[in-house]
């Protein structure tokens, strides 16, 4: 089933604060440890049932509700299937310096057991009071200003109340000191009730209308594509460039928002105004905003900034590239992007159609999503967990 994200800021002072503090630090310590022990033990790629059977007691150390110690076990599981997919060795890998208390949902617990919705603007969530023993506390969160976010949350809710649904919540710690936290609660929206809300044009492009694919290489300072049709021949390209907006330091929403608006008249060209059916071919931001956690150790970074560009910023793009074609009814179609940057096929099309490296890759990325086309199985679409 696949969900999508609202961010809801709030702002903590005193006890409850210092509470929150506390237990965002013991999950990090259940979720660092729990990896370190996955990386002493296994050799490989361990899977999700191998990390809960013989990791869960101990996270259950540091966390007393099994909920919070069944979400630690799972997002190390997840971070190690990304490092599988990415072939990056659990050894090279670290964490970043991230802060935040998750639980994933349950419908018996009408959405959530740790950290529930009580209504649009409140929240109550299980926070240790010290080491063995939880405490509800309950405080305000504020909704975004788009009212569609608000219907959204209500139909949600409702839904949880007669326990058919469930969400995942996360308290995000952005910032804090001694009795003050900034941060924001995410929640997950199922997507069928998302669509309802943001979804621009009712036709959907499924892979079996498409005439052309639409291909995206997603870079630290721009995102190039590609139009192929059905016969492998390049139709058009182009890129959307950002470099001004991505300065190390700056704050990367600026680059977010232009990027996304970018993308809607990209798409409402090619959809509305020249009628053509498409489908999106992009790498899988499923895979690469695990990475948001984790850092890659110095000698595999390529540059200075490698951690920044490709652990953070890539992934945020992936997803806007997905989200923006989700709200136009285009489906998306992940590939694997290993050897479209170096490779002799990548040469030789810079060549053959005079383009540059990136819009190279982006051309490699739709053929092999025109390939999975072609064969009519296996085709890897987007599913947002």
């Amino acid at each position: 089933m696949s969900y999508r994200t609202i961010n809801l800021p709030f702002k903590l002072s005193g006890d409850v604060a210092n509470k929150l503090i506390f237990t965002a630090w013991m999950f990090r310590s259940a979720v660092t440890t729990v990896f370190e022990k996955v990386k002493q033990i296994c050799n490989g790629y361990p899977t999700k049932s191998f990390i809960e059977k013989n990791f869960a007691d101990v996270a259950k150390r540091f966390l007393p509700l099994a909920h919070y110690a069944y979400t630690a076990c799972r997002l190390v599981y997840e971070i190690c299937a990304s490092c599988r997919e990415l072939k990056v060795p659990l050894q090279d890998v670290e964490f970043s310096n991230w802060l935040f208390v998750e639980c994933r949902g349950d419908p018996s617990a009408k959405g959530n057991q740790g950290i529930k919705l009580l209504d649009l603007t409140t929240c109550r969530a299980k926070l240790l009071v010290e080491h063995g023993r939880l405490s509800e506390f309950t405080f305000k969160v504020t909704l975004p200003k788009s009212r569609r976010f608000r219907y959204m949350l209500e139909e949600l809710l409702q839904l949880c109340q007669v326990k058919k649904a469930s969400y995942d919540a996360r308290l995000y710690i952005n910032s804090y000191c001694p009795n003050r936290v900034y941060g924001v609660l995410q929640v997950t929206v199922l997507e069928h009730i998302w669509r309802k809300y943001v979804q621009r044009d009712s036709e959907v492009i499924t892979p079996r209308d498409a005439e052309y694919v639409l291909g995206f290489d997603v870079n630290a300072d721009n995102i190039a594509y590609c139009l192929v049709d059905l016969d492998g021949k390049l139709v058009e390209h182009g890129a959307i460039y950002f470099t001004h907006l991505v300065t190390q330091g700056r704050c990367s929403k600026g680059a977010r928002g232009f990027v996304i608006r970018e993308l809607h008249k990209l798409f409402a060209e090619q959809k509305l105004y020249r009628e053509r059916k498409f489908v999106v071919a992009v790498e899988n931001p499923e895979v690469l905003s695990k990475l948001k956690l984790v850092w890659i150790r110095h000698g595999e970074r390529k540059h200075e900034h490698y951690n920044y560009w490709v652990s953070i910023f890539r992934p945020s793009l992936a997803h806007n590239i997905v989200q923006a074609a989700d709200e136009w009814g285009i489906t998306c179609i992940f590939v694997n992007p290993r050897g479209t940057t170096h490779s002799g096929e990548h040469k030789q099309i810079m060549k053959t159609f005079g383009i540059d490296r990136h819009r190279a890759s982006a051309y490699l990325i739709a053929k092999r999503a025109l390939e999975q086309l072609r064969q009519g199985k296996n085709i890897q679409t987007y599913s947002l967990i």
